[in-house]
């Protein structure tokens, strides 16, 4: 990974945003039982199951990416605060002040407390999974650096296995999902943090490769086939596989997005790029690298304004609804894009906006 170092970040942050964007701007569609089984529902729940992925990928760079750093707690620190606290605070009031706007939800100090002690604000969660796993690098680290390859595979299958034990026990249990705690946010996430380091070192040959992108694809297919069956169950009154609003098999720590996710890592971060490096993607690819920051903290608003402007609901829409997922999702992207790309060119606004 070291001679493609350049590329390879930039390439999973491109997927990974592409990916959380895919997920949210198809979610209307493939979340919803009365759709089951039509054409555009299996290409919703393909693409929504394809870019499961997306969470653990931001995860695992980040933990391939600063595990290795050596520097000290107040570096550490600091960026932090330059990363993370300071876009948390910046918009966990924008979007508590445009939730009150928009839905009529309450609005109030104690309102923020509640939602950063319990692990941010709807999309915001990521941050906090972050900033969770950046307050532990002074730990990690050194134990990381100091141990040997034996000592990182124990610990990254502990963590790996927590977090497998975390998601099915909050299924099982459903009263587990009142724990609203903010370690409960990240240390689920511990796993894939480890991954991304212990992944992004390892060397694999073609043929190994090649199976876990086998792996890769047949994770990807076996969460659609098995969310196709828990819509089902679901109609019939079987919430057994189904959290507040999210099925079991579409969790980024259930077994199925979990093996997807470190196959897919290990692949994006070893292939040979050499051609695409020179092709005509490598400019698209930088930008969205550039810009996922800023789409990933300001789509969800931009979705509300252009549903409302160009009457994107899907139950009032005349025409099918491949054209509104292709014009839903054009305009989101675009709209999004050039607004980030716009803001970044001042610098207050890259502050919060990556």
């Amino acid at each position: 990974m070291v001679k493609q170092r350049f590329f390879v970040p930039d390439l999973v942050r491109a997927v990974a945003i592409v990916g959380v964007l895919a997920i949210h701007l198809t979610y209307p569609i493939y979340a919803r039982p009365d759709f089951i089984g039509g054409n555009t529902w299996w290409i919703a729940q393909i693409i929504n199951s394809i870019f499961r992925i997306s969470i653990p990928l931001f995860v695992m760079l980040s933990g391939y990416l600063l595990l290795g750093k050596n520097e000290n707690i107040i570096l550490t620190l600091k960026r932090a605060i330059k990363r993370l606290i300071l876009p948390i605070v910046v918009w966990s009031f924008f979007y508590l002040a445009w939730n009150n706007y928009w839905f009529q939800t309450s609005l109030g100090l104690k309102d923020v407390i509640n939602g950063w002690l319990s692990g941010g604000f709807s999309h915001l969660y990521f941050f906090f999974i972050l900033l969770g796993l950046y307050l532990l690098l002074p730990v990690l680290r050194p134990m990381w650096q100091k141990t040997t390859h034996s000592i990182h595979l124990y610990f990254l299958g502990l963590s790996l296995t927590f977090g497998l034990l975390y998601a099915g026990f909050s299924y099982l249990r459903p009263e587990l999902n009142g724990l609203n705690m903010f370690i409960l946010t990240w240390l689920p996430y511990l796993g894939y943090f480890l991954a991304g380091k212990f992944l992004g070192d390892a060397v694999f040959n073609q043929k190994q490769l090649q199976l876990l992108g086998v792996v890769w694809v047949a994770a990807a297919a076996a969460t659609a086939i098995l969310g196709y069956f828990n819509l089902q169950w679901f109609t019939q009154g079987n919430l057994a596989f189904w959290g507040s609003s999210l099925s079991y098999f579409d969790h980024y720590l259930s077994i199925n997005v979990m093996l997807a996710s470190l196959a897919g890592f290990a692949v994006l971060a070893h292939i040979d790029y050499q051609k695409l490096t020179k092709s005509f993607f490598t400019k698209p690819i930088h930008l969205l690298a550039k810009t996922a920051m800023g789409l990933y903290v300001l789509h969800p608003f931009i979705m509300n304004i252009v549903d409302r402007q160009f009457g994107f609901q899907v139950d009032f829409m005349n025409e099918n609804l491949w054209l509104y997922l292709i014009k839903r999702t054009v305009l989101v992207f675009s709209i999004t894009t050039t607004l980030v790309w716009l803001a970044q060119k001042i610098p207050m606004l890259k502050k919060v906006l990556g």
